[in-house]
């Protein structure tokens, strides 16, 4: 589940990190790639709420794997945007990230609640930020060195 909230983090900070490298790919300005952000940011805004009623619907476990597997439904649409150069489906992938995306930090937090002690939930909470982070970190310098090799 950390490794989840890791490429949360991942994907909502790549696309500042390679916006020359999609202007050039994709062949468009600023505004493009500023949409690609803000549908990432729109789509996990709008499942908020239905984020913690999937939780305790579904349970957290099964909400949260389920929503995984359309973080990776929108990273292969993506990644196929990226093969055909096409940026409106480039920015319908992104969306589809955010949508996943959004159900992943309050299942586990919901896990962590009920799984372990009081006194625990603090620390486990701060680790579980931590690893989000060295998610941001990791698609800042390294993602740009991978782009530039």
């Amino acid at each position: 589940m950390a490794l989840a909230y890791f490429l949360v983090y991942f994907h909502r900070t790549t696309g500042g990190a390679v916006s020359d490298e999609i202007k050039t790919l994709f062949g468009v300005d600023s505004a493009a790639v500023s949409l690609l952000a803000a549908a990432y940011l729109y789509s996990y805004t709008l499942m908020q709420l239905p984020s913690g009623l999937l939780t305790d619907t579904l349970g957290p476990r099964k909400a949260a794997t389920i929503f995984i597997w359309v973080i990776v439904l929108g990273s292969l649409l993506s990644a196929y945007a990226a093969y055909v150069s096409d940026i409106n489906l480039l920015t319908a992938g992104k969306f589809v990230i955010g949508i996943g995306a959004a159900v992943v930090y309050i299942p586990i937090m919901k896990i962590i609640a009920v799984w372990y002690r009081k006194y625990e939930f603090v620390s486990l909470s701060g680790i579980l930020l931590l690893v989000g982070n060295v998610g941001g970190i990791a698609a800042a310098y390294p993602m740009v060195a991978m782009c530039k090799a």
